[in-house]
């Protein structure tokens, strides 16, 4: 069943279709879309009648960039504009790529070629991931427009996303630049550095919480007893008015 697109680069409507198995394309020279549709029609008949040499295929099999021009536009009809946004973005860069390593045909793409773009990219290894499963979702439409059998971005080699640590453990550098400069919040700090409370736990901290006697804080409501060291019990009988 043959179907009509549009493709960014021409203002005409496209027509597409099959012959033995092979998607074929051409343009209808018509930018009205009622008319385009009686050139469909035309073009159906003749190879439904063999007429193939009167359109000029040549080759049923499109190239790389052609594909791309047809899938794009497909993107954009079927997917939201975040979608579409991504997508161009990573095919705009394919493009210069295949372009500058001479990949012409769709067939001629190989994993080797992906693992190409994925060194050639100077960008993060995640965006690189991304860029390649955007790359994947467009030749599984390849596979299933039956232009190509197999996938080369599913076999790629990704790289290696490192994981970011982003908290780390406070040295002696770090809480002594902290001390020194804390001022009024110097016993809220010492709560949180020898109890391990939480900043909501020790901003709910009463008098009431603290067994001085005992060195412990219980709060009720959770059923929990804290030790604390003597360093917290000094710091807060300083900075309070009990007795």
């Amino acid at each position: 069943m043959s179907t009509l697109y549009k493709r960014p680069d021409s203002k005409y409507y496209w027509w597409t279709g099959r012959h033995k198995g092979k998607r074929i394309h051409k343009s209808t020279g018509m930018t009205q879309k009622y008319r385009a549709e009686k050139v469909r029609a035309h073009i159906d008949m003749q190879i439904a009648l063999g007429n193939l040499g009167e359109f000029g295929f040549t080759n049923s099999q499109p190239t790389l960039l052609e594909f791309m021009n047809y899938y794009l536009p497909l993107i954009s009809e079927r997917k939201s504009e975040s979608t579409y946004s991504i997508t161009r973005g990573v095919l705009r860069k394919f493009k210069s790529y295949i372009v500058e390593k001479e990949i012409r045909d769709l067939l001629d793409i190989k994993v080797r070629d992906i693992n190409g773009y994925i060194n050639w990219l100077n960008c993060s290894p995640k965006t690189k991931k991304n860029h390649v499963n955007i790359l994947s979702l467009m030749f599984d439409e390849a596979i299933r427009d039956e232009q190509i059998k197999t996938n080369p971005s599913r076999l790629a080699m990704l790289p290696k996303v490192e994981k970011v640590i982003r908290h780390r453990h406070l040295n002696d550098d770090d809480l002594s630049i902290t001390f020194e400069n804390a001022g009024e919040w110097e016993l809220y700090f010492a709560v949180l550095l020898y109890t391990g409370f939480s900043v909501g736990d020790a901003a709910m901290l009463t008098y009431g919480n603290i067994d001085f006697s005992q060195k412990v804080i219980t709060f009720k409501t959770i059923h929990t007893v804290f030790l604390i060291c003597s360093i917290v019990v000094c710091l807060i009988l300083v900075n309070s008015d009990i007795p």
